[in-house]
């Protein structure tokens, strides 16, 4: 099986979109369930709000959430299949770039986590895994990671009868 990997940037570019937009049919009406047997005022307010901020979404073509974290694309590729085009994490990354540009989703991402902590300012790179599997297909996932978590800080531990402790600040 040859596949040219400009099909693969579509695929991600499509994938980038509706991970970002798309509040999946299953969920929303589990939440929607929720939000009718709901008795507490507040929990039901919070779950009108996520289905008010779904459908806003959807119709706005906007993102779900303001933090549209890093991309994790997973690429099962079967040992049968011969990729043509260009480089397939050239292809991904272009498709990122692309998704994150065109519609206007927060670029957050930094050019190297470790040495180059300056914003890529498009969203790449992607974090890719690949897993050779039997076969002649490519399956791909796209799993948008809120980065927040990832923010830098600082952990110290005190022993128990430490008096006094310093705050290091960057």
């Amino acid at each position: 099986m040859i596949i040219n990997t400009e099909k693969i940037e579509q695929a991600i570019f499509k994938l980038c979109t509706i991970a970002n937009e798309v509040y999946p049919q299953e969920l929303y009406d589990i939440v929607y369930e929720k939000y009718i047997n709901e008795r507490d005022f507040q929990k039901k307010t919070t779950l009108k709000n996520i289905l008010l901020n779904a459908n806003l979404s959807y119709k706005t073509r906007r993102p779900l959430c303001q933090d549209t974290g890093q991309v994790i694309v997973f690429a099962q590729i079967g040992q049968s299949v011969q990729l043509v085009g260009k480089n397939i994490e050239d292809s991904i990354n272009d498709a990122v770039k692309r998704a994150y540009t065109e519609n206007v989703y927060r670029k957050s991402t930094v050019k190297n986590a470790i040495f180059d902590r300056e914003n890529s300012n498009n969203n790449t790179p992607a974090i890719i895994y690949t897993k050779i599997v039997g076969g002649n297909e490519i399956t791909l996932q796209v799993l948008i990671k809120g980065a927040g978590s990832e923010n830098c800080s600082i952990t110290k531990m005190f022993l128990p009868s430490a008096r006094h402790f310093q705050v290091y600040q960057r």
